[in-house]
């Protein structure tokens, strides 16, 4: 763990081993897409292990650090209708005014000379404004303050820091290690969340002093942190009680740093990819000059979806540049008749189980060349006759090649096209290897979790991901300058992944330049 590379040695010892290897006296990890559902499909309900209490925020439990099953639901039934679709497009006039306010910054920046910008920093400002804006309805002015900070020289901003700091806290309280800064950060975070509760809670008072309704009218876009003071915990029988102001405050918090630097992470991975990859920056450039002719408009959420090319570009880089690679804890329960059985072998009571994205986004009988970053895997052609896949040393970071890598691409006058009929089975290759369907891929993709634990906030992630892709695309070529490069972006990991070097500058250049 101290190396931060638990998810490659994990799946190192997959591939040594096989698909089932104990990693610890009392944990064992698999690598199954059958077994998957045993352990984190619905009807499973396996708690998860205490490895997550180091992730609360206030002291205290959200969603994702409540281990039981039952307790977790409770919970998740005050914020899941908040990241329904038909709900989110409702702060889509917001989004797009944060996007415009993204485009103008980067251009601001690249107006004189060209600056290589830390695009983690950057992200983590933009995506404050945007989760305050729908958690708390508050304006944080975040990205403001990167301004005055990067281009002006002002002071960091103080909550970009603290969500900076929340993975850390994680890493010493594993190793037992105590820090005062993160201390500090924490407290922010607290003390911002539960000031954004007391705002609300006046809110609602003006609210029903002027309409005599004491909660949100339904048909109205409101915060999530609204939502949850109407929600209520249903218990066995008819027992029924607000959610205390302690998990509002937790939930709140832990909503406001997941949807920070986990997209912000992504998305600088996949921007950094665009930069040394001119050959898909080209393709997602051309698809965006046709449906978006004036570089300032932003299109409709509805209309992204429905491009094929951008739509690839995300789905391989959740399926490279995970987020969240690491294993999933859960618990082998002891109140079964028999003990739970993975892959043949009984696995006692207490015992640690888990999976992990990292290892099954990069199974070799599935996706083809593994480590190469390939958009066009997710498109219905053949991808022998891809020119990126004959283009290895652009896209496979040296440290993952594998011997799949370094095997002669198909030709492209063998090609195998995918019919609507060979969508849900394999398709043989001319060298004898298969090509895999795009449904059976997606069955090995879990880059939000998996089952009814899954990320609440997935849709709002997807969404984010193409609105900020096509609006930057559209605008900007991208360089990487020479410090941005492999190693610096070696991906690194403290149950998240970040890069090595804790940063990822890149240079915007206008297209119109």
């Amino acid at each position: 763990m101290l190396r931060l590379r638990r998810c490659r040695a994990i799946d190192d010892l997959l591939r040594k081993y096989g698909p089932i290897v104990r990693v610890a006296p009392n944990k064992v990890i698999f690598l199954d897409s059958a077994t998957m559902k045993v352990v984190y499909g619905v009807s499973s309900k396996l708690n998860k292990s205490k490895f997550y209490k180091c992730l609360t925020t206030n002291g205290n439990d959200h969603a994702m650090t409540t281990l039981d099953h039952s307790s977790h639901l409770l919970r998740k039934r005050g914020y899941a209708s908040h990241y329904n679709p038909a709900n989110l497009a409702l702060f889509q006039p917001e989004i797009h005014s944060f996007t415009r306010g993204l485009v103008d910054l980067l251009s601001a920046a690249a107006s004189s000379s060209p600056m290589a910008i830390d695009t983690l920093l950057l992200f983590r400002h933009y995506f404050i404004d945007v989760n305050c804006m729908h958690l708390f309805d508050y304006s944080a002015g975040s990205l403001n303050a990167w301004s005055r900070n990067i281009l002006q020289g002002g002071p960091p901003d103080e909550l970009s820091r603290a969500i900076s700091d929340f993975p850390k806290q994680g890493l010493l309280a594993v190793l037992v290690l105590h820090s005062s800064s993160v201390k500090r950060s924490k407290l922010s975070l607290f003390k911002f969340t539960f000031q954004r509760l007391r705002d609300a809670r006046s809110m609602m008072r003006l609210e029903k002093m002027r309409s005599g309704n004491e909660h949100y009218d339904e048909d109205l876009r409101k915060p999530l942190i609204a939502r949850l003071q109407d929600h209520k915990y249903n218990f066995q029988g008819s027992l029924r009680m607000n959610m205390p102001d302690e998990d509002i405050v937790s939930e709140c918090t832990a909503h406001l740093i997941a949807g920070t630097d986990t997209t912000s992470t992504t998305l600088s991975y996949l921007l950094w990819e665009l930069s040394r990859r001119p050959d898909i920056m080209a393709h997602l450039q051309a698809e965006l000059d046709e449906c978006m002719p004036d570089p300032k408009s932003m299109l409709d959420i509805q209309e992204l979806q429905k491009l094929p090319y951008l739509t690839a570009l995300i789905k391989e880089g959740l399926r490279v540049y995970s987020a969240a690679p690491s294993p999933l804890e859960r618990v082998a329960p002891a109140n079964r008749d028999a003990e739970i059985s993975l892959l043949g072998y009984s696995i006692p009571p207490g015992t640690i189980i888990a999976s992990q994205a990292f290892s099954s986004h990069r199974r070799e009988d599935v996706f083809f060349c593994p480590n190469l970053f390939l958009p066009d895997r997710w498109l219905l052609q053949d991808l022998s006759a891809s020119p990126a896949s004959r283009s290895y040393g652009g896209s496979t970071p040296a440290e993952s090649r594998t011997p799949e890598d370094e095997s002669p691409p198909l030709s492209p006058s063998s090609s195998v096209v995918l019919s609507e009929t060979e969508k849900g089975s394999p398709v043989a290759r001319p060298n004898g290897r298969t090509r895999v369907s795009q449904v059976e891929m997606a069955k090995h993709m879990f880059p939000f979790g998996h089952g009814p634990r899954v990320c609440g906030g997935q849709n709002l992630a997807q969404i984010m991901l193409r609105v900020v892709l096509s609006a930057i695309a559209r605008n900007f070529d991208i360089i990487a300058p020479l410090e941005t490069n492999e190693k610096s972006m070696a991906m690194r990991d403290i149950f998240v992944a970040f890069p090595a070097a804790l940063e990822c500058k890149l240079i915007f250049v206008p297209r119109s330049q």
